[in-house]
């Protein structure tokens, strides 16, 4: 079995280069064709053929094909291919005799050329087929197809001047062309990207808005340049749009929209999802059990609430640091191995609609108000939506806790104070522990009747696996709590009130008498030093005044005044 698996796996990385190469060019619903083609052929010999028929056939294209007789040449390389193991050459030789016989057969010259195009490796190989599927498309009267074509040859073959020119000529007589549409349905909002022939032109006044309508209007959609392809967002999901580009839209080249194109841009319903924020973990005992989820495409949840114990609950939170998503395995686990189930339950999402996102806030049951701890909540489509890999699904990790722990940091240690949610008061005895970034337990402390506990300055000075990473706290009744040192502070630095950072063991404050001064004046220097508890630091302090160029114009130790105020006058040049 194992070497079955091998064997298969090589056999896809040997066939994936053909078929990466067969999507850089490819035309709508050409493959599908050419392969319902190659069915018809092969439906004649269900049983297969024998090699003196696939001979004969073989020998009387090549006969067919000295007496110029096309047509009977095509009708026995149909032959020779429907007889089975056909080679790519027979495709590209059926091509010909195709397009050569009178009238040509160019809808089958064309189904033809792309098994070639597919089936051989290479852009030698591949250039005969797309030079046939050119000429093929010009008698079909598809000159903008037909010069995709050739410039896919001319990409492959750019050193070959006579392809050049064709490409330039048919280019000139069939204008800028749209040569893809690629739609992304779950991007928000939904849009579709328009890429060309040529790129579009590079002006200061190019607008891309003014060479686009779209039929119905649509008030929110949104025109773009991304490069050398036109964007429209904000197209609805599950219909198809009109993207009308007008005539004269204009490309590189001198080339130009000869008239106007309309695109029918179907746009794909967006797939069932369910998102949570995991960051809001946190949920206090005497607050409302609430949880807010974003779905889309569901009309319905399934609910499964499973409860860690203390000890499964301080390894997971170890493993994993709460406010993180938690992967699918994870969750897995939660309900094979650690958890246990408290309470299963579905719920409707109000208000629904087909392709629009709906954020709605579920009451949780009673059964999470009943003892703190860590919970899982786990929520999967409860609306008949296939199971599966792709199914939607989330996990939401709930704390239920009555602990509020503040953190200090600071030249003194970490300062740890305890409070409750409910009524704010300081918690005592609650058992506080230090975590490393390895998970190891640098130092462990109780709270004082308030609520505080402290941790010696030694221990933050990890590095690498021994910083510290999280703190634990463990109150009366399995009540649990655990906080990151790692995330950011409460920041009001946007609010304009940033404060100082900690000075450390000393906190000079300089100030002058006045902010200017002219060359020959006296500037008068003042300061005052403290210390960390705010008392007068008598020490003896230099003070350095610097040129604007970094030099130093007066190094000086001036005489300490009462309270370890400082008065040192600068007497410029």
């Amino acid at each position: 079995m194992r070497s079955l698996r091998l064997l298969a796996a090589l056999v896809a990385v040997l066939l994936a280069p053909a078929a990466a190469r067969a999507a850089e060019f490819e035309l709508p619903g050409l493959a599908a064709d050419a392969d319902a083609y190659a069915s018809t052929l092969t439906a004649r010999f269900p049983a297969g053929a024998t090699a003196q028929v696939r001979l004969r056939a073989e020998q009387a294209a090549a006969d067919a094909a000295k007496r110029r007789d096309w047509a009977a040449a095509a009708a026995a390389w149909e032959t020779r291919i429907g007889a089975g193991d056909a080679s790519p050459d027979f495709w590209l030789r059926l091509a010909e005799a195709e397009l050569r016989r009178t009238p040509p057969e160019a809808r089958h010259a064309l189904q033809a050329a792309w098994e070639n195009f597919a089936a051989v490796d290479g852009p030698v190989d591949q250039l005969p087929a797309l030079l046939l599927m050119a000429d093929a498309l010009r008698a079909l009267d598809r000159p903008d197809q037909a010069s995709l074509a050739l410039a896919a040859a001319v990409e492959r073959a750019p050193d070959d001047a006579g392809l050049r020119q064709r490409l330039a000529e048919l280019r000139r007589a069939t204008g800028l062309l749209v040569g893809r549409i690629t739609t992304e349905p779950e991007a928000d909002p939904p849009r579709a990207c328009i890429a060309f022939s040529v790129p579009l032109v590079r002006r200061d006044d190019f607008h891309p808005q003014d060479w686009v309508r779209l039929d119905p209007p649509l008030p929110g959609a949104a025109v773009t340049r991304e490069g050398d392809q036109i964007c429209v967002s904000g197209l609805p999901s599950g219909a198809t749009t009109r993207i009308l580009l007008r005539a004269g839209l204009p490309g590189q080249d001198g080339l130009a929209l000869n008239k106007q194109a309309v695109l029918a841009v179907a746009i794909a319903d967006r797939q069932p999802s369910i998102a949570i924020d995991t960051r809001l973990f946190l949920l206090p005992r005497r607050q409302a059990p609430r949880i807010t989820l974003s779905t889309v495409n569901l009309s319905a949840v399934k609910l499964r609430l499973l409860r860690l114990s203390e000890r499964n609950m301080v390894a997971f939170a170890r493993r994993v640091r709460l406010g993180e998503p938690v992967e699918s395995w994870q969750s897995d686990a939660i309900a094979e191995e650690t958890g246990r189930v408290v309470w299963e339950g579905s719920a409707a999402i109000p208000g629904w609609q087909p392709n629009h996102g709906v954020r709605t806030a579920l009451p949780l049951p009673e059964e999470i108000a009943a003892a703190p701890g860590l919970y899982a909540l786990q929520i999967t489509p409860g609306d008949g939506t296939p199971a599966g890999d792709a199914s939607p699904s989330a996990t939401q990790m709930i704390l239920r806790t009555d602990l509020a722990p503040t953190v200090w940091r600071g030249s003194d240690g970490l300062t740890v104070q305890v409070r409750g949610y409910g009524d704010v008061q300081p918690r005592p005895g609650v058992v506080v522990r230090l975590l490393a970034a390895n998970n190891d337990i640098l130092a462990e402390a109780g709270t004082d009747p308030d609520g505080v506990a402290r941790f010696a300055p030694p221990l933050l000075h990890g590095a690498g696996p021994l910083a510290p990473r999280a703190l634990h706290l463990f109150g009366p009744g399995e009540d649990f709590t655990a906080l990151a040192l790692s995330a950011p502070a409460f920041d009001l630095s946007d609010r304009g009130v940033a404060g100082q950072p900690d000075p450390g063991p000393l906190d000079g404050f300089v100030w002058l008498d006045r902010g200017i001064y002219r060359p020959g004046e006296t500037v008068r220097v003042m300061a005052l030093l403290r210390d960390a508890a705010g008392l007068p630091a008598d020490l003896p302090v230099q003070v350095l005044v610097r040129r604007p160029n970094g030099q130093v114009f007066l190094a000086a130790t001036p005489p300490r005044a009462p309270e370890a105020s400082l008065y040192l006058p600068v007497v410029l040049s």
